[in-house]
């Protein structure tokens, strides 16, 4: 074996170790666990409570500024409420909007829609072809769909009772008999 083969096996082989004691540094430690639990993708579990955010609010002129400052939406506290989170590119989305804008006044929850990943021109968008009238949320960084929320993909919905508890979640297209079904947990 030449020495130049030696010192490239030599390298390699640091790498490698550095590489490992690199992922043994950054593994979370057991004291350094959230309360929050978490079913594997699927948002957050039922019977947990339900994480709050801080979003900007979206409407059809775009964000809500009140002396320059952006409004935020946040999770009510003592009311029952539906989060659902949707994206201007998914077709399914679209469709769920249309239905939570047709049953909007049939339901006995509250309706608080999360536009996840657009620009603010696609919500803006989305909220005037649909006549969105529920409170808009805006998380063009995801922040809550990768994170508190931890879900795999969209249309992603949680049901979420008075006392802030998740009583039910749904990844995919929400139906007609599901709110039904979803009107009857609480």
């Amino acid at each position: 074996m030449t020495k130049k083969v030696r010192i490239v096996l030599f390298i390699i082989t640091l790498i490698l170790l550095a590489a490992i004691a690199l992922s043994f540094l950054i593994r979370p430690k057991a004291n350094q666990i959230t309360t929050l639990t978490l079913t594997d993708g699927l948002g957050p579990a039922i019977n947990s409570s339900a994480p709050n955010f801080n979003l900007p609010q979206l409407t059809l002129k775009g964000v809500v500024e009140t002396k320059g400052v952006a409004k935020t939406l946040s999770l009510p506290k003592g009311q029952e409420v539906m989060v659902t989170f949707f994206a201007s590119w998914c077709t399914d989305c679209k469709q769920d909007l249309i239905l939570l804008s047709s049953y909007q006044d049939r339901l006995r929850f509250s309706v608080i829609g999360i536009d996840s990943g657009d620009s603010k021109t696609a919500g803006e968008n989305l909220i005037k072809q649909y006549g969105l009238k529920f409170p808009i949320g805006y998380d063009p960084g995801e922040s809550l769909i990768t994170g508190s929320y931890n879900t795999k993909g969209l249309p992603f919905s949680v049901l979420v009772n008075s006392k802030g508890i998740v009583v039910a979640s749904h990844l995919g297209p929400l139906s007609a008999a599901l709110l039904r079904q979803w009107q009857n947990k609480l």
